[in-house]
């Protein structure tokens, strides 16, 4: 049964029904490959096939050394592959067919995808190289190496060296998701909207305006009515990762007004799920660590405490620990200015804790000109 529209917080919204929560044990990878990308690629405005998505992981998972470089703070100029990079302008990368999750009877079909990676390009700042004015350039993400033996095992990657600083760039952030979640669908709507979700998995949630979806998506002209694209791409993945992965979703439809036919704007809101006992177990003790600061320290009653640890997720909980124990030295320090220390503390933790509604917009370029993903016909 369709969902009906109901005011929220002063908005036309319609939430749809979602699947039931089981309370089933989640099956996560033992050993999970956890990667770490920048925001630049996962906000980017594209539309790859899954081998083309799966390609660009493998890419993203063979630089993480190299990412982490980048988050311990060192410069492009001081990183391991710079030499690489300043002799031969590009960094080359091996994969195997086997690395994307393929058998080899489907390496024809395989090498038709890759063949298509060269044509889908990015807009980047650069120079004239005759007059150095600023200006913008177009390249493909990445060149693949196919190579004419049937049996071979392998393909190369190059990447210019323009691209990998892109690749490399946190100034925006970068998503950490898991590589078996991302390769174990077959819905490349799935993996977009997963990696989507990843980013923002820590916020708890973001908002996006419908038009720029179907960009971030590269639908184009596809699934003009929403009823189909919800049914096509959001519906796909919502089924997929329900339970299923370290994160969710669920979505509410924003509209303009109660006759209007179609959002204008979609709510996720990001579920986040405990990874393993040994996990579990040191959050149940953080949230019991929360609970007794806020009664021997604050004296607050059980309904208060309630409230707070219901907003502390696996995500926020070293942050909230940490917020808390500046509030009540604080407290402390001021205790004849604060009147109502429990009133006060619970107002600080429930704003400091609440969930942030973010407008996804592909960051800007501190030049001209945005990155852009797009096909050239």
């Amino acid at each position: 049964m369709r969902a009906k529209k109901e005011i929220v917080d002063g908005r036309i919204q319609m939430k749809r029904s979602a699947l039931s929560k089981t309370d089933k044990s989640i099956e996560l990878p033992l050993n999970p490959i956890w990667l770490k990308q920048s925001n630049l690629i996962t906000l980017m405005n594209m539309d790859y096939s899954v081998i083309q998505l799966r390609t660009l992981i493998c890419v993203v998972e063979k630089i993480q050394g190299i990412m982490e470089e980048v988050l311990l703070g060192r410069h492009f100029e001081q990183l391991s592959l710079f030499p690489e990079l300043h002799a031969r302008g590009k960094l080359t990368l091996m994969i195997k067919y086997a690395d994307l999750g393929v058998k080899p009877y489907q390496y024809k079909e395989v090498k038709a995808m890759l063949k298509e990676l060269a044509t889908i390009a990015v807009e980047l700042d650069s120079k004239d190289p005759i007059s150095g004015d600023d200006c913008w350039t177009i390249k493909g993400l990445m060149t693949p190496y196919v190579r004419e033996n049937a049996y071979s095992k392998f393909f190369t990657i190059d990447i210019d060296r323009d691209i990998v600083k892109m690749f490399l760039e946190i100034n925006h952030g970068f998503t950490k998701y898991m590589k078996q979640i991302a390769f174990r669908s077959q819905s490349k709507y799935t993996i977009r909207i997963y990696s989507l979700i990843s980013a923002w998995k820590n916020k708890g949630g973001f908002s996006i305006r419908l038009d720029k979806f179907r960009k971030w998506l590269g639908l184009q002209s596809k699934y003009p009515s929403y009823n189909d694209l919800y049914r096509r791409t959001i519906k796909v993945a919502y089924e997929e990762l329900h339970e299923n992965a370290d994160c969710w979703f669920e979505v509410s439809e924003i509209y303009d007004n109660p006759y209007s036919k179609e959002p204008y704007k979609l709510n996720f809101k990001v579920v986040s799920s405990l990874l393993i006992e040994s996990e579990k177990a040191v959050f149940e003790k953080g949230i019991e660590a929360i609970g007794n600061m806020l009664r021997s320290h604050i004296h607050m009653p059980e309904v208060k405490i309630s409230r707070i640890v219901k907003m502390v997720s696996p995500d926020n909980i070293q942050d909230a620990m940490l917020k808390l124990t500046e509030l009540i030295s604080y407290v402390k320090q001021n205790i004849d200015t604060i009147k109502h220390p429990e009133e006060y503390c619970e107002k600080s933790m429930s704003a400091y804790l609440a969930q942030e509604e973010i407008d996804i917009q592909i960051p800007k370029s501190p030049k001209k000109r945005t990155l852009n993903c797009r096909k050239l016909y």
